[in-house]
């Protein structure tokens, strides 16, 4: 048999596979005729979201086309709602990092904030003072210039030469240059932009109106760095449970502690929570691994941006 007609007969066998699929949510893998995974991913309908591999081919981009041309079988879980489906996504693309999964595949690409003489990146955790971790693109390395180059500020350097300094920030003690960045990446951005505000103010009253404008853009780079964290950190700070309906007899509870997932629980329609025993658990080390933030981010942005029932506690 020709090796195009193989191909044919194998992208029908896919299809027809796919089409017997559960329209229920769940992940699949997606393996090479050599029994590799190349892909893993999450559906609410598993049957719908699989089957779409295999339809309109010649329209596919490249990539994407290039992908299921490789694909030799796969299989699926089914779990019982679609956060369960993104979690799990995460876990299996961590374990067995597929070439086709870009974004989750190298969680190595998080870093820290570390303060040693002046500010760094690092993914070494013996250090002393760690913020984080970050994804390492274009704002948190703008972030990084920004915040040395208001508190660790060479006077020698062309970007002093060139920006106009409030004459109290021109050298910043180190002892509250570190105070105001710990606070800064705990939350609390005050001390910071308040210092970068006098700048750009100072510079406007004495008519430096373009050292005032890059000023006010290192402002609003700051501003949107603080917002993001800021939700991340209090998310880091809740007790909470989240219950999700899977019919209409049962739900689903999620039991949060400080970000990380603790467990989960299938219920009946009414039935009590184990609310009790769940305030009694310790206060967790609220440090984070890389490894773990996607999860926690996936557990934030979901409970954010969907209507998700919640039980807050202190």
């Amino acid at each position: 048999m020709f090796p195009s007609l193989m191909k044919n007969n194998q992208q029908e066998f896919l299809k027809n596979k796919a089409h017997s699929l559960p329209e229920t949510p769940g992940i699949y893998k997606m393996y090479n005729q050599n029994r590799e995974i190349i892909y893993i991913g999450k559906a609410v309908n598993l049957k719908r979201r699989v089957t779409s591999y295999f339809l309109n081919l010649a329209d596919r981009e490249p990539r994407k086309k290039a992908l299921v041309y490789q694909i030799h079988n796969f299989e699926i879980e089914n779990v019982d709602t679609e956060l369960d489906a993104l979690l799990l996504e995460c876990q299996m693309i961590h374990k067995h990092r597929p070439f086709y999964n870009v974004l989750l595949n190298h969680f190595e690409k998080y870093c820290y904030f570390t303060i040693k003489e002046r500010l760094h990146l690092t993914t070494d955790l013996d250090q002393k003072l760690l913020f984080g971790p970050y994804n390492r693109h274009g704002l948190v390395e703008k972030v990084l210039n920004i915040l040395n180059n208001l508190y660790f500020k060479d006077l020698n350097s062309w970007y002093y030469q060139i920006r106009v300094f409030n004459p109290s920030n021109i050298r910043i003690p180190p002892s509250a240059a570190q105070k105001e960045l710990i606070d800064f990446f705990n939350g609390d951005g005050e001390g910071c932009l308040n210092r970068m505000i006098e700048n750009r103010d100072y510079a406007s009253q004495h008519e430096n109106f373009e050292p005032a404008q890059h000023w006010q853009e290192e402002i609003n780079k700051l501003i949107e760095f603080t917002k993001i964290n800021q939700r991340f950190q209090s998310f880091l700070q809740k007790r909470l449970i989240a219950v999700i309906p899977l019919n209409s007899k049962k739900d689903k509870a999620y039991y949060i502690n400080q970000g990380k997932l603790e467990k989960t629980a299938v219920i009946l329609n009414g039935q009590s929570l184990d609310a009790e025993n769940f305030q009694k658990l310790p206060a967790k080390n609220n440090f984070v691994k890389r490894a773990q933030l996607d999860e926690i981010k996936i557990l934030e942005s979901y409970l954010t941006t969907k209507r998700i029932k919640t039980i807050l506690f202190n």
